[in-house]
């Protein structure tokens, strides 16, 4: 809002209801892999034995950046001019909520890491070498 109470943007939020879906109709996978302690722990002891810097660091807005295979479709929101009885929302990517959101986010960082000539562990899908 201005300074004199008028609207001069409006922002929204969509969310899937990924309680909703149901496993063989709507997705097939949804296992994404978390990294192991033991992996932490052995990359912090190497970094330290050979005195290098250590860093950390988020991704913001992760899932949204994942594209998703498949068609996913969603209702359209209240607030939205459109004819809810013909037409419906369908994602290019994956959303909060979503069953396969995480899966989707690992294939597409992992994906990006080999092209970037990175390779992956054997014994742990979440590290990069």
């Amino acid at each position: 809002m201005d300074n004199s109470g008028n609207t001069i943007e409006y922002k929204a939020c969509l969310c899937a209801h990924g309680f909703h879906q149901i496993s063989g109709l709507d997705y097939q996978s949804m296992f994404a892999p978390t990294g192991r302690l033991s992996s932490l722990r052995t990359l912090i002891s190497f970094a330290e034995i050979n005195k290098y810097k250590f860093h950390q660091m988020d991704v913001q807005s992760a899932f949204l950046n994942a594209p998703l295979k498949g068609d996913i479709c969603l209702e359209i929101p209240q607030g939205v001019l459109a004819d809810k009885e013909t037409q419906v929302l369908q994602l290019k990517k994956a959303l909060y909520r979503l069953k396969q959101a995480s899966l989707a986010w690992y294939k597409h960082l992992s994906n990006w890491l080999t092209i970037s000539a990175f390779k992956c562990s054997l014994t742990d899908p979440c590290v990069f070498w």
